[in-house]
């Protein structure tokens, strides 16, 4: 069996999957429930009427995983819960021993499915680096690993920014 891709709603917004006729996508119906233009949504279901395009609903535990590990990144303030359930669907199978490739364009749910060990295309190939990102107080300076909740500063209440702590060399 070939890869498996899991595909974004950027990559069902492109002509990206017709370039590669042999192979098998997973995705959710929240991605196609984001299609809005007619030729992606058309293209879309060419796919699940072929059989190629398969709509998976993850389960519970690794949606916990992915909601874990994108606390631990930075990145949980910016992935959608469509982003949250394609990074979970992804981390199934690839714990199933299945050569899995996320399909997307967003740089945070590239950022967690490279953190959750599993493989990445960006079809605009801008992804050059992984990013562990950190939460910084403007007022007090405080530093959380974690974001806090509503983003206030625990110390001061101040809105508290995300800044990149360290940088990992994505390998192509």
């Amino acid at each position: 069996m070939g890869k498996l891709y899991v595909l974004d709603t950027g990559a069902l917004l492109s002509t990206w999957t017709q370039t590669m006729p042999e192979n098998r996508f997973l995705s959710t119906q929240s991605v196609i429930d984001e299609l809005e233009n007619r030729p992606s949504r058309n293209r879309a279901e060419t796919l699940i009427s072929l059989d190629r395009l398969q709509l998976i609903t993850p389960e519970s535990r690794f949606i916990a995983e992915v909601r874990n590990k994108s606390e631990q990144m930075g990145d949980s303030t910016v992935l959608s819960e469509t982003d949250i359930e394609l990074l979970a669907i992804a981390l199934a199978k690839h714990r199933k021993n299945f050569d899995v490739v996320l399909v997307s364009t967003d740089f945070a749910v590239l950022n967690t499915s490279t953190s959750l060990g599993i493989s990445i295309l960006d079809p605009k190939m801008r992804m050059r680096e992984r990013i562990k990102w950190v939460y910084r107080c403007k007022a007090c300076g405080r530093v959380e690993e974690r974001a806090p909740k509503n983003l206030e500063c625990p110390v001061c209440g101040t809105m508290m920014d995300r800044k990149s702590k360290r940088r990992f060399r994505v390998q192509k």
